[in-house]
C-alpha cells in the first residue's frame, strides 16, 4: 500500500490475501521490507505463484511508485531451485546506476545471493 503523507490518503494498494494468495495462483502477502528507488520503482520480495511455479517461488516485484502498476517481476531461484521463500533485498547505486542484491536462504537449498542491475 502506498499513501500520500501530505493528504493522509491511500494512493494505491495491492491486496493479494483477499484474492486467495498462493492457493488461487496469486502472490502471498508482502513479508519483506519495501524499497523505493530514485528511478520511481517500489520494490518488494515475496512468494508468487506462476504457471511455471504453481506452488510458489521467491520473487522480486517492482511497481510504479506513482500508480502501483506492476512494472516487472522476476523469480529468484535459490541455488537453481524454485523455493517459496521471501528474498531479502538491498538496493544500492554506483555512478547513478541502480542495482539490487537479493539474499535468500532455505534449509534444503542453502544460502544464495543474486545481484541485478535495474532498468
Amino acid at each position: 500500500m502506498a499513501f500520500n503523507p501530505a493528504t493522509n490518503l491511500i494512493v494505491w494498494k495491492h491486496d493479494e490475501v483477499s484474492t486467495g494468495g498462493i492457493a488461487n495462483g496469486n502472490a502471498a502477502s508482502c513479508a519483506s521490507a519495501v524499497t523505493t528507488t530514485a528511478s520511481g520503482l517500489t520494490i518488494i520480495g515475496r512468494v508468487i505463484a506462476t504457471s511455471q511455479y504453481p506452488n510458489g517461488v521467491a520473487a522480486i516485484q517492482a511497481f510504479n511508485t506513482k500508480d502501483g502498476s506492476l512494472a516487472w517481476q522476476i523469480p529468484v531461484l535459490v541455488n537453481g531451485q524454485a523455493i517459496p521463500t521471501v528474498p531479502r533485498l538491498t538496493p544500492y547505486a554506483v555512478n547513478g546506476k541502480e542495482y539490487l542484491v537479493s539474499f535468500t536462504h532455505f534449509a534444503t537449498a542453502g544460502a544464495d545471493v543474486s545481484a541485478f542491475a535495474l532498468p
